[in-house]
């Protein structure tokens, strides 16, 4: 009996060893592999290096799935194959070997990797370096493994897009814009220097290609941005585009670098805008295109309207359009040291007409320059070409070309081209350029018109010169022309053909949004004359550098005026200017009204001055002018063309809405003369600074008056000065009704003090304690004041006192205090009222109180009653009169009825009260003063 054989051990199944059992038994996938390169393999020939290729296999599978292209005498190959296994189950493991292709032998293997389905399903492996293994191997290999998800899910949305690709076939042809742009890291194929690189496009089954690009020479980086319309291309059509290197010497041969290949469902309808690697054998880097889906048949056909319509505009006559080259940006550096100094030129067909200018270095380049095209062809192709200003020849034929612009004429006719990018054409271009584009209508009409125009021209000049208001509002997004800090602005108006500004503003420092509101007037405007309105930044000196400019026809302000934003133009302007021009009439007839004028001021002025009554009652909105807190306002008024000031209210701390309620009577107005009130700072520095002044004609406060709330001129918008002006009469008539009423004597006054409401609090704790007095100026001690009401903002007093002589003509001063014991009274408010207010007729009202934080009202009740000569007169009558009664003749009953008694009653009885109450009351007011003294002495 022969003995039993040893069994050899099973070598285990490597498939079994990679497979993952901790994933799902899920459906079927797609998978997309693209074999990248390897690197250090080891060298299996004798007299040169490999040449390698990879297979591709599942370990489940019998067959490989793929494999790449054989990259010759390369140790280092780039494949960057891609292949889409379109059913993959998840758990099989992947196979890679890499061999030496022989062509008398067998492949040698090189290396191997397996890949288990772990580490690249579900979350797929991006760049992945597998390290190869074998007898002798060496080296890495590099792929790219990615999940596009259920198999099934994939067939079926294939099926649908195929469905709508075919439906969309059905329909007909359809116009795709496709953009090469620019490619990257490509491989280099020359000897000497580096591949010249060309993109073509071919649309397969096709045998010729579409279109190709230009050769960007001795670039492995190579920028196309090259645009191409394909009329008629049929849904379903796959795309093929390949790189090139052009060989200088012979145009037929070229060596391919790398292929991209798009099913029609990658771009179709939807278009495309991304980077596409490369792939085959020895490719390498990746490709940027766009294709952009531009409509079927029926867009076709709207295109062919276009055209139908364009040959009608065009026969219908040449149009005017206004082309305004804006911007450029992403320009490409050509200057070896500098930034490039671009400029601009337009050229419609075989017209050329060179628009925009030189703009200074910077990363965007603003122009804003409009050029008017006065006969434009509809159907005619304009053409935007940008040239760097430092690269022209001796010969003037520039020869750094940034890139060109074509725009079709449907794009922007009739209907105009509102601001937009346009991306720059050509070999080697890159950047945006920005333009707008406005139809002005039929050239015919605008010559008539212009004849039309020059006729009123002519007309309104002939009528002589008119006066125009300038006034420079403001201006906003100004370029920043200095170093450190921002432009300093200021603007300056030009009369054309004038060589001399008419007028400029004051300069605004450290500010691109400047607010002048400077007001100019023009005396003599001739009807078609331009203005020019030019924004400079001051530098040091008379240095200054433009930062934009505005010019205006004549038919935009005159004679219909005119306040808008102006969009400023220029070597690097940019920006908008405020304006506001208004006619004012023929100059002629202003001289006339002048004149007229004047002799109704010199008449006014003959007749003697009058007396005015000028009320500053508060101003808002004022800036702050230092650093912490807000200003310290004060408002002085001055009477042009006087320079001292008439007078000035008090300080008001810490507000930028100060209430100051301040009257003054002004003794001596002459008609004619305007008022000048300016609101100043006074924080503590040498000199106040002006927070803002208003000028007031005479006109509109005399002599009708003025209740106003009045714009500042200042740098801060939206500052304002309320004010009230009353005219009080003639001062002839004033002086004479007082020196009447003085001639008479003093009278006698009774006083009132009823009452006060709504007062400030200036106590902590509780109310105020209010009391009032009053002083007949111009004496400086008050004539008497009111018990205190303690803990009262709503005081009670009915206080009656009798003023023994006043004399018409003086004005009263009513105060009202709070009372601290021991200390100086705080100020609730004050009341000024003149001669006129309350003599000889009286007074009774609730008047407000002024002074800064004042509130509240004072009620009060002022007679007069009659000369203190013929009350003093009466009351000696009546106290003889009363003492002859007192005693009575012998044998009279002296309780009978007397007629002294009714006389009592009579004329004079109630002053002989009044006088008696009012020395009781004066009696009682000395004796509260002494006692305050005395409190306040021991405080």
């Amino acid at each position: 009996m022969e003995p039993a054989k040893a069994t050899a051990p099973k070598r285990p199944d490597p498939r079994q060893a990679l497979a993952d059992p901790s994933l799902p038994a899920a459906g079927s996938c797609r998978l997309r592999i693209t074999i990248i390169s390897a690197e250090g393999l080891k060298d299996a020939d004798m007299t040169t290096r490999s040449d390698p290729f990879c297979v591709c296999k599942i370990l489940t599978m019998d067959k490989p799935e793929f494999q790449t292209a054989v990259i010759k005498d390369n140790n280092n190959p780039v494949w960057n194959h891609r292949h889409v296994i379109v059913e993959y189950m998840p758990g099989d493991p992947l196979e890679l070997k890499v061999y030496d292709h022989d062509e008398k032998a067998k492949p040698e293997l090189l290396g191997v990797a397996q890949v288990a389905s772990g580490t690249f399903f579900p979350n797929g492996l991006d760049k992945g370096e597998l390290k190869l293994s074998g007898r002798g191997a060496r080296g890495t290999l590099n792929v790219r493994i990615e999940n596009l998800g259920s198999a099934a899910a994939f067939a079926a949305a294939d099926r649908a897009r195929r469905e709508a690709l075919l439906e969309l076939r059905a329909a007909g042809p359809h116009r795709l814009r496709v953009s090469l742009l620019s490619a990257s890291n490509l491989r280099d194929v020359d000897r000497f220097g580096q591949s010249d690189a060309f993109c073509s496009c071919r649309i397969l089954p096709k045998e010729k290609p579409e279109f190709q690009t230009g050769v960007v020479e001795d670039c492995l980086n190579p920028v196309w941005n090259y645009e191409f319309e394909l009329a008629e291309y049929l849904a379903g059509d796959p795309l093929e585009l390949s790189v090139y290197d052009a060989d200088k010497r012979d145009s037929e041969k070229k060596k391919l670098l790398g292929v991209v290949q798009l099913e029609s469902i990658c771009f179709f309808p939807e278009g495309l805008d991304r980077e596409e690697y490369l792939t085959g054998k020895g490719a390498q880097g990746s490709l940027r295109l766009k294709i952009e889906n531009l409509g079927s048949l029926s867009d076709i056909a709207a295109a062919r309207a276009v055209e139908a319509a364009e040959v009608v505009l065009r026969e219908a006559g040449p149009h005017r359009l206004r082309v305004t080259v804006l911007s450029a940006r992403f320009l490409k550096d050509t200057d070896w040291v500098d930034k490039p100094h671009p400029f601009c030129s337009c050229r419609m067909r075989s017209k050329s007409n060179a628009s925009a200018c030189i703009e200074e270095n910077g990363s965007v380049f603003i122009w804003n320059r409009e050029h008017i095209v006065a006969e434009y062809l509809a159907g005619d192709m304009l053409e935007l070409t940008a040239y760097d200003q430092d690269q022209l020849e001796w010969d003037d034929q520039p020869v750094s070309l940034f890139g060109r612009v074509q725009i079709a004429s449907y794009r922007f006719f009739p209907a105009g081209l509102e601001e937009q990018e346009l991306s720059f054409t050509g070999t080697g271009t890159q950047g945006k350029l920005k333009v707008h584009i406005q139809n002005l209508g039929l050239s015919a009409e605008f010559e008539a018109a212009q004849a039309a125009e020059k006729a009123s021209i002519a007309s309104l000049r002939a009528a002589g010169p008119n006066r125009i208001r300038v006034t420079l509002l403001s201006a906003t997004g100004l370029k920043d022309a200095d170093w450190i800090g921002k432009s300093d602005p200021f603007c300056s108006c030009r009369i054309l053909p004038n060589t001399e500004p008419e007028f400029q503003t004051s300069v605004i420092k450290d500010s691109t949004s400047p607010v002048w509101n400077h007001e100019h007037i023009v005396a003599q405007y001739f009807a078609g004359d331009k203005l020019e309105f030019t924004i400079f930044d001051q530098d040091g000196g008379d240095s200054r550098v433009s930062l934009g400019q505005v010019e205006l026809a004549s038919s935009k302000f005159f004679p219909a005026g005119l306040e808008d934003e102006l969009c400023l133009s220029g070597a690097g302007a940019k920006g908008k200017l405020k304006v506001r021009i208004e006619n004012l009439g023929s100059s002629a007839e202003f001289e006339a009204a002048q004149a007229a004028e004047k002799a109704a001021i010199a008449a006014l002025r003959a007749a003697g001055p009058h007396r005015l009554l000028v009320k500053v009652v508060s101003a808002s909105g004022l800036k702050d002018a230092h650093w912490v807190g807000k200003p310290d306002p004060f408002c002085a008024c001055r009477i042009l063309p006087k320079q001292e000031p008439e007078f000035q209210t008090s300080v008001c701390k810490d507000s930028a809405s100060p209430v100051w309620n301040h009257e003054h009577i002004v003794a001596e107005y002459f008609a004619g003369d305007p008022l000048e009130l300016t609101v100043y700072d006074n924080y503590a520095s040498p000199k106040p600074s002006v927070l803002g002044q208003v000028q007031i004609p005479w006109k509109t406060f005399f002599p009708a008056g003025l209740e106003q709330e009045l714009q500042l001129v200042s740098s801060w918008p939206g500052s304002s000065l309320k004010v009230q002006i009353e005219n009080l009469g003639s001062k002839a008539e004033f002086e004479a009704t007082r020196a009447a009423l003085r001639a008479a004597g003093p009278h006698k006054l009774r006083f009132t003090v009823i009452s006060a409401s709504g007062l400030k609090d200036a106590d902590l704790l509780g109310s105020s304690d209010s009391f009032c007095s009053c002083r007949i100026l111009p004496k400086e001690k008050p004539e008497f004041q009111t018990p205190v009401a303690v803990d009262q903002l709503d005081p009670v007093w009915n206080y009656a006192y009798v003023v023994p002589e006043y004399l018409a003509g003086d004005a009263l001063e009513l105060t009202v205090y709070d009372q601290d014991d021991g200390k100086i009274p705080d100020l609730l408010g004050r009341i000024h009222l003149s001669s006129t207010d309350f003599f000889p007729d009286g007074l009774e009202e609730e008047l407000e109180l002024g002074g800064i934080g004042a509130t509240g009202k004072l009620k009060l009740k002022i007679e007069s009653l009659g000369v203190a000569a013929d009350l003093d007169a009466a009351q000696v009558t009546e106290r003889a009169a009363v003492a002859g009664l007192e005693k009575g003749p012998e044998g009279d009953d002296a309780d009978a009825p007397l007629e002294g008694e009714e006389a009592e009653s009579g004329p004079g009885g109630e002053d002989v009260d009044a006088l008696r109450q009012g020395k009781e009351q004066a009696e009682e007011q000395e004796s509260w003063r002494k006692e305050n003294k005395l409190r306040s002495r021991r405080g």
